[in-house]
């Protein structure tokens, strides 16, 4: 939804930027905007750079509305798949924590922009541990008791505040999210992860228990 919001932003956006580019100079320059203007002035040659600047306004406006919708499709297949999986033998549903009933699809997506942000680039068993941490986090006293309430957790998250958050996850993302819902933790039950070279707080998490460290993350309890 906040994604689609963006969308329509920028392309009111771009709309502005080309009426100001093009449309106004083209009026104000050629017929000076006097009280009267006659149809008679408008030439084939004006009509069709109009034409053209509205044609390509359109364009833009479907294209960008067009992938997000397809982005949409592709979020909605990816989830149904993952709860299919999930759901799919009573022996699965009988050994994960969290059974797909209690995760909703805005949770899921949640957890893929988490694993987006922080872990895109990182190998996949990162990405896995990174989603397992936000759940590890769930199930612990020490941490809010819902996805949603540990991933905005002031300070916590850093692409929550520089807008990584944000960017939309890919199946990638996704699968790693799924896979950290059906049991896996790669993790090896941390709480935290954190780069060495980039982390703010190095010196405190250092402090805490190392239990693995995969591609550029070390992973903590």
């Amino acid at each position: 939804m906040l994604a689609r919001q963006r969308g329509q932003v920028v392309c009111l956006l771009i709309f502005v930027l080309l009426t100001n580019l093009f449309v106004f100079p083209l009026f104000s320059v050629s017929y000076q905007l006097t009280p009267e203007v006659r149809a008679s002035s408008f030439s084939g040659e004006d009509i069709l750079k109009g034409a053209g600047v509205a044609l390509a306004l359109i364009v833009i406006t479907q294209t960008l509305f067009r992938a997000r919708d397809g982005d949409s499709r592709v979020e909605e297949e990816y989830y149904e798949e993952g709860i299919d999986r999930i759901t799919g033998t009573e022996e699965m549903g009988e050994s994960i924590d969290f059974a797909a009933s209690d995760v909703s699809k805005q949770e899921i997506d949640l957890l893929a922009r988490v694993v987006h942000g922080e872990a895109r680039g990182e190998p996949f068993e990162g990405q896995v541990a990174v989603a397992a941490v936000v759940l590890n986090r769930v199930k612990s006293g020490d941490f809010p008791d819902e996805i949603e309430e540990v991933i905005y957790q002031e300070g916590q998250f850093i692409v929550v505040e520089d807008g990584q958050f944000d960017l939309y996850p890919g199946e990638k993302s996704y699968q790693a999210v799924f896979q950290a819902l059906e049991g896996e933790d790669p993790s090896q039950g941390a709480y935290y992860f954190y780069n060495p070279i980039k982390a703010r707080t190095f010196w405190w998490l250092r402090t805490r228990e190392k239990t693995v460290q995969i591609g550029n993350h070390v992973f903590a309890k």
